[in-house]
């Protein structure tokens, strides 16, 4: 037969113990959960800054697409996923999209590269230099990559 005092002391020592593993478990549980926000994923992020179409609602009620982006310019066809030809894959995370002046007649192609590395942005840089003054198809312009980041890409223009 147990004593009184013993079934007292194992009860007590079992409140100590599930306290322990309550804790270690939300402690657990914690380092597990993001805690706020946190960035969006990289796949929203590789279209995040090509101009988009705006999305009007037509007098019917229903809704129409305004590919106008600012003034004379003009979205052709969709943002698409992955790099075009002309660009080496810089990252997995690239979208592009192609648009067009009304008034001149003159076409843009606009690439994002989206990195979440610093390394591999610096690399990156560093290997589309090479490729747009080894092709010399470009006019000149220079490329601005972040705002602590001084860095720029001169591209001579090509007479072909």
């Amino acid at each position: 037969m147990k004593s009184l005092k013993t079934d007292r002391t194992s009860k007590f020592a079992f409140i100590p113990l599930l306290i322990a593993i309550g804790a270690f478990g939300i402690l657990l549980l914690i380092d597990l959960l993001a805690i706020g926000p946190g960035y969006p994923p990289p796949e929203a992020l590789q279209k995040w800054y090509i101009p988009q179409p705006r999305y009007e609602y037509a007098e019917n009620g229903s809704v129409a697409v305004n590919r106008t982006i600012d003034g004379n310019v003009v979205l052709l066809g969709d943002i698409e996923d992955g790099c075009p030809s002309l660009f080496p894959v810089l990252s997995r995370h690239c979208s592009y999209a192609m648009y067009a002046d009304t008034v001149s007649g003159d076409r843009y192609l606009v690439v994002n590269w989206y990195f979440d590395d610093k390394a591999d942005l610096l690399q990156a840089e560093m290997v589309l230099c090479s490729h747009l003054r080894a092709s010399g198809n470009v006019s000149s312009r220079s490329s601005q990559y972040s705002p602590d980041h001084d860095r720029t890409c001169q591209v001579n223009q090509s007479h072909e």
